[in-house]
């Protein structure tokens, strides 16, 4: 066998040559024969048809001729691909949220999100974000309660293929604080918060005034009759 460009023996002991020992004719009967070969594929290989080729003879005395036949495997790239961004950082919260892509063409299982020990950001918390599946070309977000710093922050993700491999891929994240800084979103979100709040305690006092007050002229006039 001759496992062309795309393809290459996953044993390095595994001989290219396999010989079948005996007569492989019986009269009126038909006989398979099954020559195993284990192959991996070369990580420059493209997607689709790929070739190998397989030469063979009779091994009678004095035979040399060899013939040969092309056999296609079709591959597919099973590993996949990401973009990732720093989405929003909100102070008020230390919620540190970074925003996921699937570039590639294979959908994946039990997507996880890692953010390792480092200098530039300090997690609170679980280091972990279990996201779930994602299909090709969709996104998703993953939050963690951090404290980061200016600069590149490392992030590991592993998923499962389609074939139920479990891989990871390391990824470069960059953070800039200025982006982040004094936003209405983070910095004024709780003071609106506190503000509804205040509005509806003071609207229960006026409340219970008027209606107490109400009440004592009620039980006032009473009196008079």
């Amino acid at each position: 066998m001759d496992p062309e460009y795309s393809f290459s023996f996953a044993d390095s002991k595994d001989s290219i040559l396999k010989v079948l020992s005996g007569s492989t004719y019986t009269q009126n009967y038909k006989t398979d024969w099954l020559i195993p070969y284990t192959l991996k594929v070369n990580d420059d290989a493209l997607d689709g048809n790929q070739e190998v080729k397989v030469y063979y003879n009779s091994g009678a005395s004095g035979t040399t001729n060899m013939f040969s036949q092309a056999l296609d495997i079709n591959v597919q790239d099973s590993r996949a691909d990401f973009e990732v961004h720093v989405k929003n950082y909100d102070y008020t919260t230390n919620t540190l949220t970074f925003e996921i892509l699937n570039i590639a063409k294979v959908d994946v299982k039990a997507l996880t999100v890692e953010v390792p020990d480092q200098e530039n950001v300090k997690i609170k918390g679980a280091k972990f974000n279990i996201v779930g599946d994602l299909d090709s070309n969709s996104y998703t977000t993953a939050d963690f309660e951090a404290i980061p710093k200016d600069g590149n922050m490392t992030l590991q993700i592993s998923y499962t293929d389609k074939s139920n491999v479990r891989r990871s891929v390391e990824k470069q994240v960059m953070f800039e604080s200025k982006y982040f800084e004094n936003r209405a979103s983070s910095q004024g979100g709780s003071s609106i918060t506190i503000w509804i709040i205040v509005l509806v305690v003071i609207g229960l006092l006026v409340f219970w005034y008027l209606k107490r007050k109400k009440k004592k002229k009620l039980m006032a006039e009473r009196r008079k009759h």
